[in-house]
């Protein structure tokens, strides 16, 4: 058994390894030290470059000092500057009023493509969030815009983004290169929320634990209830669900992440003041952390900042374009970026024992097997991602999972934790191949469907003419009927027959959709697919017997789940009866739900659209009319970096719903909850081993109940007790019979990235070139 660093050493580490700095009144940058100091209440800062700002040889504009600093230091680590004077440079930069109005129109083309609109507009009851008409606000946008409302492109940026993060949703987003792209923002004081007796959790600076056994709760912050300032932070976060909102605030030791309140997407203001219930108090600077430092170099003003971040066509940006093979890319709402970095293994967390089965860095996976008192040899499989860089990266991955599994049946293991905290997503066929080599017997149904509008109307129709021998990729696009299969395992006889679907809460989508999992061209294909044969299918279909029955596995999480998580999540519980534990959550009693992020299935980046889009307007218009008319309604460039745009594309539906409500909105709770303590917080073995304890310590070897959060048991698995839809429209079928059916898109997506991206040099056999 491996020991782990007590709770001391391991702050010491973290702050060894991140980097300690010191303020002072003068206007300076972050100063980096190695050293860790035990005498004053330490900061957790990313390493930064010591740079001077005392004399700046800039203009005299705040861009134009950031620039001086930048031009000035000769350290290797980030530039981080006061977050007061980067609000002031990026609320410098001017607004053109043309190019904003463009922005907004060419977002609106982009958002119809997303598939839960009138679902966000009137959600069903049950659904945790306000409505939110994303279209409506867009307009109010674009009117604000064209009344010159706005000081800034700053302004500007920050609406659109926020109005899109009220969604809810990770796959759905704009964030404009002023707003996102240009700086990270950092406090300099990382928080914990944690139980000490059992009861709700208080709120702990986390080194404070370095310093004392008995460490002061925070009391106030900015002079305001420490719990009803961080609801507010908490709800600039952009996951459904409020508990996993309140947890993606502090510091994860799974996703080596400090959490939002130390990393926030927002500006949060030039300092913050922490009090504590001992009466002490600590005012902290905060900083930005500059991005594409070697772009700040001809800045010296906010007109200058436009021409060189913000304008797409400035040689000194660089723009992310949709290609063939493009690399698996998680939004950055999704991800949770490892903050800390050990000198030595990157793939296994700082903090972690050794574990028995490992990956590479690019392969995030980890498998361990434990003594427990009760448990012959207990085993823990870690997946914090589904994400792989490369088709390599996805088949190592599935090898992985295979010898764990193997490993464990080879030890007589009788019990398996599967622990999904902080898991931001990855590649969707990982998910579904994760999930049949725990239950190769069953057939997961992974029914979809996207909004039927007239630019996938547009491009359906065009590209379903395609056959495979012209070009494979056309052909296994989303909007080529060829791609899908029926629920019932039979192809679409044409784009009108998978198309034309249901009205339902006064829109339109396709018929349910379902991905052929027996394709190689979908799955194995390194040109078209993942590179993987999904566990089940085709050479792998020998593999039937389940290793292990779902009363044996328990899935963990933190609420912290999206997207193909949320898509794993769901095979093992509604298809198999797996149980969950879910940790942390708001302080207060009752239930929490285990997927708190996106439950889409399928992003579509807007640099994917817009190339798509462009290739049919230049090569498949019969006339110039006709170019000018798909122009006007299929997405474009936008007239602005963006840091990053994308849309759900895919909603994903449930077996057996009539309602056909998408699952993002519906409720569903963990089986039991349980709260942080210090000791669960730091030490991954502690953690399980409690975790095992709950999960068949109780009558019959089943959930303890005693030992849950007050309201938050639940007797029942989901496939059980399947959760209710939290109600939904009244479906007015557009084609008479409503029709269960099945997707077979050619994703490489966590419901993230897209297999589907085309490339610029992609030439059809059949003398139509692409672009």
């Amino acid at each position: 058994m491996v020991q782990l660093m007590n709770w001391a050493g391991w702050i010491t580490a973290v702050s060894l390894w991140t980097g300690i700095y010191a303020q002072s009144s003068e206007d300076i940058l972050s100063v980096s030290s190695r050293s860790f100091s035990t005498t004053t209440r330490d900061s957790l800062a990313s390493e930064t470059s010591a740079v001077s700002l005392a004399a700046p040889t800039g203009t005299g504009q705040p861009c134009g000092r950031i620039a001086a600093a930048v031009e000035t230091s000769s350290s290797s680590y980030r530039v981080a500057v006061p977050a007061e004077l980067a609000y002031e440079c990026l609320t410098s930069v001017p607004l053109r009023p043309l190019a904003a109005l463009a922005t907004i129109d060419g977002i609106v083309k982009m958002v119809q493509f997303q598939s839960n609109l009138a679902y966000l507009k009137n959600p069903p009851d049950g659904y945790d969030n306000p409505p939110v008409d994303i279209l409506g606000g867009l307009a109010d946008i674009r009117n604000k815009a064209s009344d010159n409302e706005y000081a800034n492109q700053y302004d500007f940026e920050a609406e659109i983004a926020t109005l899109l993060d009220s969604a809810r949703d990770g796959h759905l987003g704009f964030d404009g290169i002023t707003y996102a792209g240009a700086v990270r923002w950092r406090r300099d004081i990382i928080l914990v929320s944690l139980s000490q007796d059992g009861g709700p959790s208080k709120i702990y600076n986390l080194v404070d634990f370095n310093h004392t056994s008995s460490p002061s709760p925070v009391s106030r912050i900015d002079g305001e209830d420490v719990d009803a300032f961080l609801q507010e932070e908490a709800s600039r976060v952009a996951y459904h669900d409020p508990d996993a909102r309140w947890n993606s605030l502090f510091y994860r030791l799974p996703a080596q992440n400090f959490g939002y309140f130390g990393i926030p997407r927002w500006y949060p203001g030039p300092t913050t003041t922490i009090s504590f219930e001992n009466g002490t108090e600590q005012t902290y600077t905060n900083r930005a952390i500059l991005q594409e430092e070697n772009s700040w170099s001809d800045v010296s003003d906010g007109d200058s900042f436009y021409s060189i971040f913000v304008d797409p066509s400035s040689a000194r940006t660089v723009r992310r374009q949709a290609s063939l093979r493009t690399a698996p890319h998680v939004p950055t709402r999704l991800q949770q970026v490892r903050e800390i970095l050990d000198d030595g293994d990157a793939d296994v967390p700082v903090g972690y024992p050794e574990p028995y089965i490992t990956g590479p860095t690019e392969v995030y996976i980890n498998g361990y097997f434990m003594d427990h008192p009760n448990i012959r040899n207990l085993a823990v499989l870690a997946l914090q991602t589904f994400d792989t860089e490369t088709d390599a990266d996805a088949r190592r991955f599935q090898s992985l999972i295979e010898q764990f599994l193997a490993e464990a049946k080879s030890r007589g293991t009788e019990k398996v934790i599967i622990d999904l905290q902080s898991n931001g997503g990855g590649r969707v066929f990982l998910g579904y191949d994760a999930f049949r080599q725990f239950f190769p017997d069953i057939e997961p149904f992974g029914g979809g469907r996207y909004r039927a509008h007239e630019s996938a109307n547009i491009l359906g129709t065009e590209f379903s003419r395609l056959s495979f021998s012209q070009n494979g990729v056309g052909y296994t696009s989303p909007f080529n009927y060829h791609s899908y299969i029926d629920s019932s395992n039979e192809p679409f006889t044409s784009w009108t027959d998978m198309y034309d679907g249901h009205v339902i809460n006064n829109d339109n989508f396709t018929n349910i959709l379902r991905y052929n999992l027996s394709d190689p061209n979908l799955t194995s294909s390194s040109t078209y697919g993942d590179g993987i044969t999904i566990t089940g299918y085709l050479d792998r279909s020998d593999l039937t017997t389940p290793p292990f029955a779902a009363s044996d596995l328990i899935l963990l999480t933190d609420g912290i789940c999206s997207s193909t998580c949320a898509l794993f999540l769901e095979f093992m519980t509604i298809e198999a009866g797996v149980k969950t534990i879910v940790l942390g959550g708001r302080p207060q009693d009752g239930p929490m739900q285990p997927v708190g992020g996106t439950k889409g299935t399928n992003v579509l980046d807007a640099d994917y659209l817009t190339t798509f889009s462009g290739y049919l307007i230049s090569e498949f218009a019969d006339n110039a009319t006709e170019r000018r008319a798909w122009a006007s309604i299929l997405p474009v460039p936008f007239p602005i970096r963006a840091y990053e745009a994308s849309v759900n594309f895919l909603d994903n539906i449930r077996r057996g719903d009539e309602g056909m409500t998408p699952t993002q909105f519906t409720n569903e709770t963990a089986n039991c909850r349980l709260r942080y303590t210090a000791e669960m917080a730091t030490d991954p073995m502690a953690l399980w081993g409690l975790v095992a304890d709950v999960a068949w310590g109780g009558q019959g070897g089943g959930i303890d109940e005693a030992r849950c959060v007050a309201g938050s048991y639940r007797r029942e698995s989901w496939l059980e007790a399947p959760p209710v839809s939290s109600g939904g429209s009244d479906a007015e079928e557009k084609n008479g019979e409503a029709r269960t059916g099945a997707a077979a898109a050619n994703v490489n997506a966590n419901g993230l990235d897209v297999r589907w991206a085309v490339a610029a040099s992609l030439v059809f056999v059949a003398g139509v070139s692409f672009l």
